[in-house]
């Protein structure tokens, strides 16, 4: 029923552009191993509730999103020169800013299947780097040096005094 609740929820929401959430397909020994921080690393979105119009901070995965044509006609495509990733963030960023409507059906579901090789310690470390990457690229692209400055210091603040903490 994948393909006909994002149809739906374009359809109640009279939006052009729909998420889904994400579920990991991991061996039932490792998920509950994963804490939500690794788990959104791995690429989870879960969505409760209903269908409904997404304000929220988090940006739909590109992995399981429903995209109008006009939309692409209007804004354009993910921007490449996002090589570390990113162009997902981008793409939905822009689409908001033009005044794209955004709607989420949770039980629009598809599986992320895990292959072993990316619960290591190694890969979670490589792809949490690569997020700090991705953020900082699209912190200087949507405001510049001095804001990316910034937000850099302030999530490597978070990191230390939150997240470490919690790792420990």
């Amino acid at each position: 029923n994948w393909l006909r609740e994002l149809l739906l929820a374009a359809s109640l929401t009279r939006s052009t552009l729909v998420g889904g959430s994400v579920l990991l397909r991991l061996p039932a020994s490792q998920l509950p191993a994963l804490g939500p921080i690794s788990r959104n690393v791995l690429g989870e979105h879960l969505y409760g509730g209903a269908t409904r119009l997404y304000r929220g901070k988090r940006i739909p995965s590109s992995g399981n999103m429903l995209v109008a044509r006009e939309i692409l006609d209007s804004i354009g495509l993910f921007d490449t020169s996002l090589v570390a990733g990113g162009s997902d963030t981008d793409f939905v960023r822009r689409a908001r800013a033009s005044g794209i409507i955004v709607s989420i059906a949770p039980a629009a579901i598809v599986n992320h299947i895990i292959p072993p090789s990316r619960v290591t310690p190694a890969y979670l470390r490589w792809t949490s780097i690569r997020t700090g990457y991705q953020f900082a690229a699209l912190d200087l692209k949507y405001s510049g040096r001095a804001s990316m400055l910034a937000r850099t210091i302030a999530r490597i603040g978070q990191a230390i005094l939150v997240n470490f903490p919690l790792l420990i």
